[in-house]
């Protein structure tokens, strides 16, 4: 009885051994692969400049830089004081790299490609006017620019109305190396022609950047943007076509002045045909970034970058520009005066 299990047993050993060879494998279980790498399509993302453009950076890639307690340092070793702007006391100290796609806190990389251009395209001496100039960056950041690459012949005019932010103009010049009394700071507002406004009164200067002239002030107190200020102070305004008169050839002028480029650009369109190399504009409301693109598309110039305002609709909304989110940029170069950086 053994002998014949241990028999039985074998064979069946056997029996599985021939159906196991029959029986085809298990299939593995399924590895996951990893998900396609992201793709960021053009309708969600929209820097405003192309790879090429990146490569006006490279000159200006390794400019030895220090901390400053107290201040921002850029990209360009300009130095700015964080008691200017209530918005970046947390970047005190810091040193800021190439801003790409923008510098954290205060603008885009399709701005400071539109002032390499035109930095680049100089011809050994740099003429610049900011208009709307708060602490000046604009210009700062150009003389820093153009002093990197030799130039040596600096004639910068800034722009500012409110009183407040006019010192912080001068002070930042200073801090730069720059002499005020070499250069061209005004204290007014500017527009088409030469007269009064009004100008709202804030408290604290560093915390008010959206202000501008009003020609009428209501009984209700309000700006542009339905804000309210119990004070108003009278403020200069200088035409833009006199100040364009004051020198024969302009490298740059900047404009940012809160809804006001498009009248400002019509006005001095004629002048600035004949005399400026590069604008760039901040625009402030679709409309108004539509004005100024048809204006300077009717006057033959290039438009080298470009890059709609953000909006957010508000029912009740005192204007347009009250519901603008982010500005918009617009970057031209003059085909009469200037070729391609």
């Amino acid at each position: 009885m053994p002998h014949r299990t241990t028999e039985a047993a074998e064979r069946l050993r056997k029996l599985e051994g021939m159906v196991m060879a029959l029986t085809p494998p298990p299939e593995p279980p399924p590895v996951a692969s990893a998900p396609p790498p992201a793709t960021v399509c053009p309708l969600v993302v929209y820097p405003g400049y192309s790879e090429q453009d990146l490569a006006v950076f490279e000159p200006f890639r390794n400019i030895l830089r220090e901390p400053e307690p107290g201040s921002i340092v850029n990209f360009l070793g300009a130095r700015m004081r964080t008691e200017f702007v209530s918005t970046c006391k947390h970047l005190d100290g810091k040193v800021l790299d190439l801003p790409v796609p923008d510098d954290g806190w205060h603008s885009e990389a399709i701005e400071w490609i539109g002032l390499l251009k035109s930095v680049l395209a100089a011809k050994g001496r740099w003429v610049s006017m900011e208009l709307g100039a708060g602490w000046g960056p604009w210009s700062v950041g150009a003389a820093a620019a153009a002093r990197h690459l030799g130039i040596k012949d600096i004639k910068l005019y800034a722009v500012e109305a409110d009183p407040g932010h006019f010192q912080f103009l001068l002070r930042h010049m200073q801090d730069n190396g720059l002499d005020p009394a070499a250069h061209r700071p005004i204290q007014a507002a500017v527009g088409p022609e030469a007269g009064k406004a009004r100008w709202p009164k804030v408290h604290d200067p560093a915390d008010d950047w959206g202000s501008r002239p009003m020609e009428v002030v209501g009984q209700d107190g309000q700006d542009h943007i339905g804000r309210h200020f119990e004070d108003w102070l009278d403020v200069d305004i200088v035409a833009i076509g006199d100040l364009l008169a004051e020198q024969p050839l302009w490298d740059l002028v900047h404009i940012d002045v809160q809804g006001w480029e498009a009248s400002l650009c019509e006005a001095a369109i004629e002048s600035m045909n004949a005399k400026v190399r590069y604008v760039v504009a901040g625009t402030h409301d679709s409309k108004l970034h539509g004005d100024l693109m048809d204006l300077f598309f009717r006057h033959g110039w290039v438009l080298e970058n470009e890059k709609p305002p953000r909006f957010a609709w508000q029912h009740g909304a005192k204007s347009l520009v009250a519901m603008t989110s982010h500005d918009g940029t617009q970057v031209w170069r003059n085909p009469a005066l200037s070729s391609p950086a």
